[in-house]
């Protein structure tokens, strides 16, 4: 059997002390977190004893993890309407959340594609297509303004409803439409605002369509926020399927942005919007060691 990691704990048994804050941050810092949550609906895939995959299991982790972050911006991708209430509620004290549907849905009746805080409770119980992307904003910041554009070849129209079958939902993307959600905000003790966007690529299509949806993201970042600061966060998929992975950052890089695999400060694993890591240990947990 393969040694597990001294650093890793699995099953229910794991002790929330060990999820540290991450060292300290200077008042001038801006600290960002992106993160995958994983939909609850998939809650129904797990096949483990002990039900450790399912949200049930997992939120109070989750919970403990972004709140250690101490982070100024938190981007999550995929979200139920369920979890994003009940997110968007623990951390309200302390962050404005809004949240979009990136599928033309039944939620468009009424309700809109962008929603904050409470009012995202109107979803649950809904059909919202494909899992949602949400941005928690601390409370230094105000929301200017918030918006989203398709990563398709028409990022501005709002594809219909009615279109949910296996057609192509943009660059060779069959499964579900996608779609950038970004706000403008402006923390209390700066001059100009600053945009941040938050994105998750399809799997579908593989990464010559990733890297033609990250053209879209990065010319739409330009039109959108100008010669302002802006930070862009996401799960992009960028596993070894199809294509080349790293054409997906080469077309980022068009912004003249800043790679945060670069950074000195980054903290985090190789996972999703960092690519994939294929460690039986990260991703494929059924034939784990026992808890110690």
């Amino acid at each position: 059997m393969k040694e597990r990691p001294s650093n890793v704990q699995f099953g229910l048994k794991r002790d929330l002390g060990n999820f540290n804050p991450i060292g300290h941050k200077d008042p001038e810092d801006l600290r960002v977190v992106s993160y995958n949550i994983t939909a609850d609906f998939f809650d129904r895939n797990d096949k483990t004893p002990e039900q450790i995959h399912t949200w049930g299991a997992r939120a109070p982790y989750v919970k403990e993890v972004l709140q250690n972050s101490s982070a100024d911006i938190i981007c999550l991708q995929e979200l139920s309407p369920n979890q994003a209430l009940e997110l968007s509620r623990h951390f309200g004290a302390t962050y404005q959340s809004i949240f979009l549907s990136q599928t033309p849905s039944e939620i468009e009746n009424g309700t809109g594609m962008i929603v904050s805080n409470e009012q995202v409770g109107d979803w649950v119980g809904k059909n919202i297509g494909t899992p949602m992307v949400g941005t928690l904003i601390s409370n230094d910041f105000e929301i200017k303004e918030t918006g989203r554009f398709w990563l398709n070849e028409n990022p501005h129209e709002v594809p219909t409803h009615l279109d949910r079958g296996s057609t192509d939902k943009g660059f060779g993307n069959m499964n579900t439409y996608r779609a950038v959600l970004w706000a403008k905000v402006q923390h209390k003790d700066a001059d100009e605002p600053m945009f941040i966007f938050n994105s998750h690529y399809p799997l579908s299509g593989g990464n010559d369509t990733r890297s033609k949806c990250a053209e879209v993201e990065a010319r739409l970042i330009n039109e959108i926020a100008g010669d302002k600061h802006w930070v862009a966060m996401g799960d992009r998929n960028t596993i070894d399927d199809s294509g080349d992975p790293q054409k997906v950052y080469e077309a980022l890089h068009s912004t003249g942005g800043h790679d945060v695999r670069d950074a000195n400060n980054h903290h985090g694993i190789s996972h999703t919007f960092l690519g994939f890591s294929y460690d039986n240990y990260k991703t494929n947990l059924e034939h784990r060691p026992e808890s110690p």
